[in-house]
């Protein structure tokens, strides 16, 4: 078998909130959103870590450019800073779980996350 060095294409939502947002945020199971933030200076070093966690936990992720001005109202709505990148757990339509990925520490965070996302799955509380 071949293995090819790949970039990962990145799962792009809109922020339409009614055809596209609300849908993959809406399932029961936990949907990752990751709120690109208008001030992110690498974006590409914190996708690639959490293309690494989408692996460990096999969740569905989206993307989204929070620069787009047609993200104010979701931004509003869902309370997510548009000028920093977040990544936020989802399920039901409801926030489960939020952290902040500026900064060198966003894999740390992302490690963190990762934690609480196993403990959950191995029986941990909802």
């Amino acid at each position: 078998m071949e293995e090819e060095a790949k970039p990962v294409a990145e799962p792009k939502i809109s922020c339409n909130i009614e055809q596209d947002f609300k849908p993959k945020i809406c399932r029961p199971e936990k949907t990752a959103i990751l709120f690109l933030g208008r001030e992110t200076k690498d974006p590409d070093n914190i996708l690639n870590a959490l293309t690494e966690m989408q692996e460990t936990l096999n969740l569905d992720m989206g993307v989204l450019d929070m620069a787009d001005d047609s993200c104010e109202e979701l931004s509003q709505r869902y309370s997510i800073d548009r000028d920093v990148s977040q990544l936020v757990i989802f399920k039901d339509c409801e926030k489960q779980t939020a952290i902040s990925l500026e900064g060198d520490d966003y894999k740390e965070q992302v490690a963190k996350l990762n934690e609480i996302l196993q403990r959950e799955a191995s029986g941990g509380r909802e």
